[in-house]
């Protein structure tokens, strides 16, 4: 079996590198939204539910920020 060539690797492993990379900047962004919205950061796990997650996430993202939310900067 020949090992696997230069190609493979810029196809298959770099966008799998830059997903797990670009993954925990971007569930902080998320949690620091939801705080900035005076939610819980738990509400991050919606993104792992099957069917809705889009939605919610998306219905989450976009709220207005608030000032009780400036608790969670202590």
């Amino acid at each position: 079996m020949e090992p696997p060539r230069i190609g493979f690797y810029i196809c298959f492993a770099l966008p799998w590198l830059f997903l797990l990379v670009s993954a925990v900047p971007t569930i902080a962004l998320f949690v620091r939204r939801l705080h900035d919205s005076n939610l819980s950061g738990f509400f991050a796990f919606l993104v792992f539910v099957p069917l809705v997650n889009g939605l919610i996430v998306l219905i989450l993202a976009v709220r207005l920020s608030v000032p009780e939310g400036a608790r969670f900067d202590r």
